[in-house]
């Protein structure tokens, strides 16, 4: 008992020392290039800009760096339309495009060197085929003429000269793998191989007979899990971001971080899972066969429940997002925005319902049913959220992970939970998704947002919207009258005696801890800015 508390201990130690090396790691490698603020004069003559050039600004890279770059101005005007064009010493085209914007920001991979920045004011169709032809703007002529087509030249509201605030601000990551990163990844290493070596103890005893102790196998099996499943990813994407650039227009990077993400859960992790949890008894719950009619009233209350979690989660995402400086979008979402759609409903429409089912109902409720349903509930919604590492998911991955939880134990059948799972992720990748990515194409080319409305992406998108919102309406509406009915009435487990037994059992237990500060580290890799 005596080497197991000493094997724990070590194991949480060099825990916290893999999250705090990642960190530093991320912030060893980043730097500020260029952060400027200056008062810029603007010559507007009936509603339109007559200095063509607006500004440009030199900076400098030590090494070959992924740079994000922000602009922007502090005017009250619809947007301006502006062509960003960064040139090397040379004075070769290393990137350009255009926007309608008031801030932008882009990324792109750059090799050591010195380079130019320049914004462009163009306040017509023959000034930006001018821009293009000098600094390709755009892959074709075809893509030209199309981007003149959507977009609605703006005129300005106050003529005149003024200046307007304008700010340029330059970051570097530079793509060498920093001593830390390998600091950090050992230290994971260690902490993984403590926690085997804990395993292998327990695996060793026959009787836990302390209550602290009931889950502890199980807890620690899937405190191993996520460790693998951390450390393959720290190996995948640093090959990743070495042998493929983020901007890469051909969309590898994405793409290929996204099959990361099914390598690391379902090719690395669960064989883990699969192979340490085998030898803890299991016992599924009886089988019984779900109707039609109840199996699209749980598809209902999962809408609610994606509703009121986004609900919850969306806000408190973009607080944090906005406090630590990071990127309010999320990993996910910035995947599934540049990657292909097959690849997406394979890996997240198919394979990620499958083994995410596998991992966190069926293995995980068949070793934890015995000490009660609300057990096994909470146990199985808190993992799998907090396994999702962001706020934006947490809630209502907690809430489905809850509801697939219950239908399981009710069903005994994983199949049920795992079409409800790729019925989300499905439509999300089919639907919502590309509905999302043409609002905001569209918009971004509008001088009036409310023009949106008139659009046919405007109005599919809000379509859709309102279709789920009335499919969340009446998701709650169900789930309402099912808990007045008492449809959703726990039983308790021959090894526990009361709901808050269980709580106890799930908090007051240590390897369950040491899964919640993995998935902590989860969060605070997420925010890392």
């Amino acid at each position: 008992m005596k080497i197991n508390k000493l094997l724990f201990s070590l194991s949480v130690i060099f825990t916290i020392l893999f999250i705090v090396g990642r960190i530093l790691s991320q912030h060893n490698n980043t730097a500020i290039v260029l952060n400027n603020e200056f008062m810029l004069p603007v010559n507007v003559s009936d509603g339109i800009i007559t200095n063509n050039d607006l500004t440009d600004a030199c900076f400098t890279l030590q090494d070959d760096a992924q740079c994000e770059i922000t602009s922007g101005w502090q005017v009250d005007e619809p947007g301006f339309l502006i062509a960003f064009v960064i040139t090397d010493q040379n004075g070769d085209v290393c990137y350009s495009t255009c926007a309608t914007t008031i801030t932008h920001t882009f990324q792109l991979t750059l090799s050591k060197g010195t380079y130019q920045l320049n914004y462009f004011f163009f306040n017509s169709a023959d000034r930006l085929t001018d821009l293009s032809g000098t600094y390709h703007l755009f892959k074709s002529e075809k893509d030209l003429l199309s981007y003149i087509d959507r977009v609605d030249f703006p005129t300005l509201s106050k003529n005149g000269t003024w200046e307007t605030e304008f700010t340029i601000h330059i970051s570097s990551y530079t793509k060498s793998i920093s001593p830390l990163i390998w600091g950090a990844f050992a230290a994971s290493m260690i902490a993984w191989l403590l926690l085997l070596l804990q395993y292998n103890a327990y695996r060793k005893e026959q009787e836990h007979t302390e209550n602290d102790h009931l889950l502890s196998p199980v807890a620690l099996c899937y405190s191993i899990f996520a460790l693998t499943t951390i450390n393959a990813g720290i190996v995948l994407s640093t090959l990743i971001e070495l042998l493929a650039s983020p901007d890469d227009t051909t969309g590898l990077f994405t793409n290929l971080s996204l099959v990361r993400v099914a390598i690391c859960i379902d090719l690395t992790g669960f064989p883990i899972l699969h192979l340490i949890t085998r030898r803890i008894p299991a016992c599924s719950p009886a089988k019984n066969r779900l109707s039609l009619g109840d199996f699209l009233q749980y598809v209902f209350i999962g809408a609610a429940l994606c509703g009121i979690g986004t609900f919850i989660g969306a806000p408190i995402h973009l607080v944090v997002s906005k406090l630590v400086g990071a990127d309010s979008s999320t990993v996910l979402a910035q995947l599934m925005a540049n990657s292909s759609i097959p690849l997406q409903l394979l890996v997240i429409g198919i394979l990620a319902p499958v083994f995410e089912e596998l991992i966190f109902r069926k293995y995980l409720i068949d070793r934890v049913g015995k000490y009660g349903e609300f057990t096994a509930i909470l146990l199985s919604g808190l993992m799998f959220g907090l396994f999702h590492g962001n706020f934006q998911q947490f809630f209502y991955a907690t809430m489905l992970g809850f509801l697939f939880a219950f239908v399981y134990l009710r069903t005994g059948n994983v199949l049920y939970t795992i079409a409800f799972h790729m019925i989300i992720n499905s439509s999300s990748v089919l639907i919502t998704t590309p509905l999302a990515l043409a609002y905001a194409k569209t918009l971004s080319t509008l001088e009036n947002p409310i023009d949106i409305f008139q659009t046919a992406p405007g109005i599919l998108y809000f379509a859709w919207l309102g279709f789920l919102g009335l499919c969340a309406l009446t998701g709650l509406i169900i789930l309402i009258i099912k808990l007045c009915k008492g449809r959703f009435r726990l039983q308790k487990g021959p090894d526990t005696s009361a709901k808050h037994g269980a709580i106890s059992l799930v908090f007051c237990n240590s390897y369950v801890w040491l899964f919640i500060m993995i998935s902590i580290g989860l969060f605070i890799f997420t925010y890392m800015p």
